[in-house]
């Protein structure tokens, strides 16, 4: 993860203004946040959101050199809003950064739970969770995370699980893209077999006829209306996985030739963009 040029002054500073911010409002943003369908709420949702990538990608890196009554304001400061129903799991793999070592297995747990959520907003924070601290021990920065993590992830697109599948397939090809060696073959082998199934699964029918009958298959993983968007992130897993075949001087897997024929000859716009302009 590439920090912004603060110092550890500007961290700590930021910190405090949040922190005291947290707690002169908490009661209120607690009532706010667990309302539904409200302006407020959802504009609440954001900001925190905001706060919170702010925190794992400039604040708490920051922090390692800290005294520890930073660090406790921190780790407190993340635990309130933890309590208080708000997702932390994205940013819980960079309190590695102030946290001992012995935290790994707490965490982990805490974001393989998040991951088999029924919850969008778990699911996503978690799987932002896996790709924060990928990114972060990749660099040396904090330690691996345990290699199930991984799996998790591969395997919620393999067996394709909603919901947030699309999520799921959008920072996998992500985490590719920046890390292609990271996948192991086992890895590799299940996520072709995923996308055997997804190639026909993110299928749009040619006629009304079909179209009416697909949108009753109650056995359909993704709705017909989702499937250009499926079709979309799913052509890009496929070319992120084509190049890591190509690069690695190994065979071509025919999925990914089917795939790029797919793509290629798509009606969708967008779904050719993915391989005509990595494929020039």
């Amino acid at each position: 993860m590439r920090l912004p040029c603060w110092s550890n002054d500007d961290a700590e500073y930021f910190l405090k203004q949040i922190n005291s911010w947290w707690i002169n409002k908490k009661e209120y943003i607690k009532e706010i946040y667990n309302l539904e369908n409200s302006f407020f709420n959802n504009y609440l949702r954001r900001a925190i959101g905001l706060i919170i990538s702010c925190l794992y990608r400039v604040i708490i890196p920051r922090l390692k050199e800290s005294n520890t009554e930073i660090k406790e304001m921190a780790k407190t400061l993340i635990s309130e809003l933890d309590e208080a129903g708000i997702s932390v799991l994205s940013l819980l793999p960079i309190t590695l950064f102030i946290e001992p070592d012995n935290a790994i297995d707490r965490i982990a747990k805490k974001i393989r739970l998040g991951l088999s959520s029924l919850n969008s907003e778990e699911i996503d924070n978690a799987i932002l969770g896996i790709e924060n601290w990928l990114t972060c021990s990749q660099q040396k920065q904090i330690p691996e995370p345990p290699s199930d993590l991984l799996n998790d992830l591969v395997n919620k697109i393999v067996h394709r699980r909603q919901p947030r599948l699309n999520f799921a397939i959008n920072r996998l090809a992500n985490i590719i893209r920046m890390f292609p060696n990271l996948l192991e073959e086992n890895q590799m082998q299940s996520l072709l077999i995923g996308l055997e199934y997804l190639l026909q699964e993110t299928k749009l029918p040619d006629n009304w006829q079909e179209w009416k009958f697909l949108n009753q298959d109650i056995n359909s993983i993704i709705e017909i209306e989702d499937r250009p968007e499926y079709m979309r992130l799913t052509a890009y897993l496929a070319w992120q996985l084509y190049q890591l075949f190509g690069n690695q001087e190994k065979e071509i897997p025919k999925i990914l030739i089917d795939w790029k024929k797919d793509c290629l000859n798509s009606v969708l716009p967008e779904v050719r963009k993915v391989w005509e302009e990595y494929n020039k």
